[in-house]
């Protein structure tokens, strides 16, 4: 696999709530995003003050997120599925199918687009192994990641994908100082 330089901005977080009323603003390119609780988790390797929950990619990120706000995603449908994970993973009471919909248009996002549809796993691949290396586990709601992805990207390419997670200079040298 080549390497890709990412050159996309990443956009400010957003609530998906927000997808609604700027629904004809929403960008319907292909792109990489990262769904966030916006509360820390604790994690293997520190706290996720960001409280990222999902980090994908999409051909269309506004139809994507419209499939996850409702519960027609792999990683929210298994929310709406197993109520004990959404209790867990969303950090707040869910006791039934219609309270997990007002708590998803509560979560953030965070989307970089456009990214050229040739370069979407590697803009993936990025955000999922630079959560893994600062976390030392991938974000609840992403299962696995594809063995296609067995070379470490490059450090540079790494902290565009950090920006997007909202790690900071700060973070970066106590990562370092723990290796």
């Amino acid at each position: 696999m080549g390497r890709i330089p990412m050159k996309s901005q990443w956009n400010k977080p957003f609530r998906l709530a927000d997808l609604e009323p700027n629904w004809e603003k929403t960008p319907t390119t292909p792109g990489v995003y990262i769904i966030m609780r916006g509360t820390l988790i604790r994690r293997v390797g520190g706290t996720d003050h960001n409280g990222i929950i999902y980090a994908g990619k999409a051909l269309n990120i506004r139809r994507r997120l419209n499939q996850f706000w409702n519960a027609d995603h792999i990683a929210s449908d298994l929310l709406r599925m197993q109520l004990p994970i959404a209790r867990a993973v969303l950090g707040c009471k869910v006791f039934t199918e219609d309270r997990l919909y007002p708590i998803l248009s509560r979560l953030f996002v965070r989307i970089a687009t456009p990214i050229r549809k040739h370069e979407l796993d590697e803009a993936e691949r990025l955000v999922l192994t630079a959560y893994l290396l600062r976390f030392g586990e991938l974000p609840p709601l992403n299962f696995s990641m594809r063995s296609r992805w067995d070379d470490m990207p490059r450090k540079a390419d790494l902290r565009w994908a950090e920006q997007g997670m909202g790690i900071t200079t700060w973070e970066r040298s106590v990562m370092k100082s723990r290796t």
